[in-house]
């Protein structure tokens, strides 16, 4: 092969590189956390139906058991951070609240942080719903636990728990 050759060869691969990682981007999987407008939507309405003092108060209380998350942030067991005080006054602050303060729980779920929120949902919803809980976990049945069911079907899982609170 003569110089000429094997720059041309050299050029169609690089060429057919890029053209490859450009369709590989457009079919990429979506992030499990996009929920559709429509369910995003619901979830403001019902955030909006929360008092101010609501919110509040959940903000608050939120952002104490972040800042000891923060603190613990060696330990890997999600069960961990959910024994201590904070969580617990959060935990009892939501049970005790109207449910509309659940719409609060489900936007910061969908936010992402902390990663194991999956974890929280089950425990908030499986102690405060549990007729929503064995009905998610109905639908889930063949795929996963409800915590992972939570963490893989934001979207169908998020939509069942909706419906419950909206037919309450």
């Amino acid at each position: 092969m003569t110089k000429l050759q094997i720059l041309a060869l050299l050029l169609a691969s690089v060429s057919l590189i890029f053209v490859s990682c450009n369709n590989y981007e457009i079919t990429q999987e979506p992030d499990v956390y996009k929920v559709t407008p429509d369910l995003r939507a619901r979830i403001d309405a019902g955030m909006r139906m929360s008092t101010k003092t609501e919110k509040k108060v959940f903000n608050e209380k939120f952002d104490r058991f972040l800042e000891k998350c923060d603190e613990m942030a060696y330990i890997s067991n999600p069960n961990v951070y959910m024994e201590t005080e904070e969580y617990i006054d959060f935990k009892n602050f939501v049970l005790s609240s109207a449910p509309r303060v659940n719409y609060l729980v489900m936007d910061k779920f969908l936010k992402g942080k902390p990663g194991f929120f999956s974890y929280i949902i089950y425990d908030l919803l499986i102690v405060s719903d549990p007729a929503t809980a064995d009905q998610i976990a109905e639908e889930m049945k063949a795929v996963a636990t409800l915590q992972e069911s939570f963490y893989l079907y934001p979207q169908l899982c998020l939509d069942i728990w909706i419906t419950a609170l909206e037919n309450e």
